[in-house]
């Protein structure tokens, strides 16, 4: 029997999500490069509709000290949220500080004083030793060697050929290096799209997966 997958996502919308993405993320305060992970996860809170990353404590390059207490989604000051299917939801216009689970909300300053954003440790063992990070605070994302820009991508959403080192793809036209373009999906065997000989002319890059 068919399952909608709406209904699916709708049903686990008032828990903590949370998936590995396999894949470097990295982020700058001003110049510096304050997170380099592999390791990095995406996280929904309850009831958000887009994801941000969490990452381990030591692959953070930054002061991590107090924050002031966040506040709730039920504070009257943040008005009505959005309804999806009669639902409040949060979704990317809620700040980062709104939040309903436990934990301790935190601030990672970039070291020689290049800015600070918002973190939260959360009291759950599935992320034990993890920070979920704010995405807007910080100045730049990138997953692998591409710039991230707007939210983490979701990889349940489509499927995503972030470049690796050494690899360059441009227009409709994709030429690889000796550095394999990762490919990432979900229910899919995982595999990387190969060079051939250096640098090879691998028609469109739609063709080449």
């Amino acid at each position: 029997m068919g399952v909608r997958l709406r209904e699916v996502l709708m049903r686990e919308l008032d828990e903590r999500r949370y998936e590995s993405i396999d894949k470097r993320a990295r982020s700058k305060l001003g110049d510096r490069t304050v997170i380099d992970s592999t390791r990095a996860m995406l996280v929904w809170e309850p009831k958000r509709l887009v994801p941000t990353y969490a990452v381990p404590l030591e692959d953070i390059a930054g002061e991590i000290g107090a924050a002031p207490a966040a506040p709730t989604a039920a504070e009257p000051s943040l008005g009505d949220p959005p309804q999806l299917a009669g639902r409040p939801v949060l979704d990317p216009s809620v700040p980062f500080s709104v939040r309903m689970t436990e934990g301790e909300p935190l601030t990672i300053r970039g070291l020689g004083g290049d800015g600070e954003a918002a973190a939260f440790r959360p009291s759950d063992p599935a992320l034990a030793g993890y920070l979920i990070v704010d995405f807007d605070a910080f100045d730049a994302w990138y997953e692998e060697e591409e710039r991230n820009l707007g939210h983490p991508r979701d990889p349940f959403h489509r499927i995503d050929i972030p470049t690796a080192s050494g690899t360059c793809v441009s227009g409709a036209t994709a030429r690889c290096s000796p550095s394999p373009a990762r490919r990432s999906t979900r229910g899919r065997n995982r595999s990387a799209v190969p060079s051939r000989g250096g640098v090879s002319q691998m028609g469109r890059a739609d063709r080449a997966l």
